[in-house]
């Protein structure tokens, strides 16, 4: 995983009118559950002008249709 809530905060301090944006790759049946939002929300929030950007996954292989 990439650089925790902590490590975020400590950067919008450092650069206040920075946004800190988090990019959050959907994939079904793994992360995209109700629960899975809450804790994601949880995560940006916990990060002055936190952002967060949201998408599904799509793969053009038919071997990855499964995530889609």
């Amino acid at each position: 995983m990439g650089p925790s809530p902590k490590d975020a905060q400590r950067y919008s301090t450092r650069n206040p009118r920075r946004e800190v944006t988090f990019e959050y790759i959907l994939l079904r049946g793994f992360n995209d559950s109700l629960a899975d939002a809450q804790d994601l929300v949880r995560y940006v929030s916990a990060v002055p002008r936190g952002r967060a950007y949201v998408s599904n996954f799509h793969s053009r292989r038919p071997a990855m249709a499964s995530c889609v």
